[in-house]
């Protein structure tokens, strides 16, 4: 109802899904039982002017959600974790360079291998990645082309268990613009 939205969706079976978004300027997380959606209680929900736009699950208990919280030029990125009990937010330290960053997409292949994808605020835009270890968020250096700005996709896919950790398998940008 108003100005609330599901942004993202991720199922860990017919019965465990999980969708997140907002509820007018707070993060909104639901969670589906199999018979009935349900608002999860979660950290985003009491931080004004945070949204909540990724959403990943490699178990039961071991879902991430990510997005923004602040307002304007002050937004930051947040991640929430959920453990099988309850969410919880952790710390994504803030970059070196004093840029604004917010979180678009999760992908986790297990509790010690989750990366995070966004952007930048401001002109140009650049893409910022960043990877949880199972301890704590730590961003990652990747190429990116100089031009005036990238747009980020809303997918990236980390390896699945047993292949290669913390690669990743599947993302993209697409640069515009000039240098």
């Amino acid at each position: 109802t108003g100005n609330n939205q599901l942004l993202a969706v991720t199922a860990i079976s017919a019965s465990n899904v999980w969708a997140v978004g907002t509820a007018g300027s707070h993060g909104l997380i639901e969670h589906y039982d199999g018979h009935t959606w349900k608002v999860a209680a979660n950290p985003a929900s009491a931080l004004d002017g945070s949204r909540l736009e990724g959403v990943s699950a490699s178990s039961a208990h071991d879902v991430w959600a990510v997005g923004q919280s602040g307002k304007g030029p002050n937004e930051v990125p947040l991640a929430l974790h959920f453990n099988g009990t309850r969410w919880v937010q952790r710390t994504v330290p803030p970059p070196a360079d004093g840029t604004h960053q917010v979180f678009s997409t999760v992908s986790g292949a297990s509790g010690s291998d989750v990366w995070a994808l966004g952007s930048t605020f401001g002109s140009p835009t650049h893409p910022v990645l960043y990877h949880w270890n199972g301890r704590a968020w730590a961003p990652q250096a990747f190429p990116v082309p100089a031009v005036g700005s990238v747009e980020m996709s809303s997918s990236i896919k980390a390896s699945t268990p047993g292949t290669q950790p913390g690669r990743i398998v599947h993302g993209t940008y697409v640069a515009t613009g000039a240098p």
